[in-house]
């Protein structure tokens, strides 16, 4: 069981260890407004949650980072 992820400082667990924080708080927040968990909403906040990730790094000049980290997710 994972309760808080993989610690590792390789870039492929750091994807990992970001979409679960994902997947909880999508689980913890259907159960918070008592509806039915959802896939599909997990990936759609997924995306978004990267897109944003996304729009950091590219004003902070840090798009090959932000590659490198989440080629795993893309």
């Amino acid at each position: 069981m994972i309760l808080y992820g993989v610690f590792d400082s390789r870039e492929h667990l750091y994807s990992l260890n970001y979409s679960l924080l994902i997947a909880k708080y999508t689980i913890y927040s259907s159960c918070l407004q008592e509806k039915k968990l959802c896939f599909d909403s997990f990936l759609m906040l997924l995306r978004e949650k990267i897109n944003i990730q996304r729009e950091i790094a590219v004003h902070d000049n840090n798009i090959t980072k932000f590659k490198t980290i989440y080629r795993f997710l893309l």
